[in-house]
């Protein structure tokens, strides 16, 4: 879920005038910080959302698993990217960014697998939930560096 937007915001943001605030983490660097970056943050976020549910939906339809299985996949995105945005990250951004990539990827598989697993254990095994997120966390991810190199390029968007 993340990796998208970890890897993209950066280029989308860097044509804007550095951030005016002394501290330009977390909340502040959203709200005060460069000119439209909760503009680029937010479609990325759904962006990944529909990835993640695409993919969670693939698999429950090929399981036969009731289709509430992805609105709780989009619930428990939801409530994990403000934690690994702006708790993970910020924890582990010191150790450089493939370091904080790995822990929020990490973080995010763990927090979506549980959500998932405790809200349909009765419908489904620990087993299958792990690999549907890490296989629908490692789309995010794939088309956030895809996206990366395409702007990186210049081939743009």
């Amino acid at each position: 879920m993340v990796g998208l937007l970890v890897f993209v915001t950066p280029f989308l943001a860097s044509a804007n005038p550095p951030c005016p605030y002394q501290e330009c983490d977390g909340w502040n660097y959203l709200i005060h910080g460069r000119a439209g970056v909760l503009m680029i943050v937010i479609p990325l976020f759904l962006i990944s959302v529909l990835v993640e549910a695409m993919v969670v939906r693939a698999f429950c339809k090929r399981g036969n698993i009731p289709r509430r299985l992805v609105w709780h996949d989009v619930l428990a995105n939801v409530f994990s990217l403000p934690i690994a945005w702006f708790v993970v990250w910020e924890a582990f951004s010191v150790s450089g960014f493939w370091a904080s990539l790995v822990a929020i990827e990490l973080f995010a598989i763990l927090f979506e697998s549980s959500t998932l697993y405790f809200l349909n254990r009765r419908l489904v095994g620990w087993r299958w939930v792990a690999g549907v997120v890490i296989a629908a966390n490692a789309a995010s991810l794939l088309i956030g560096l895809v996206l990366q190199l395409m702007l990186k390029n210049g081939s743009g968007l």
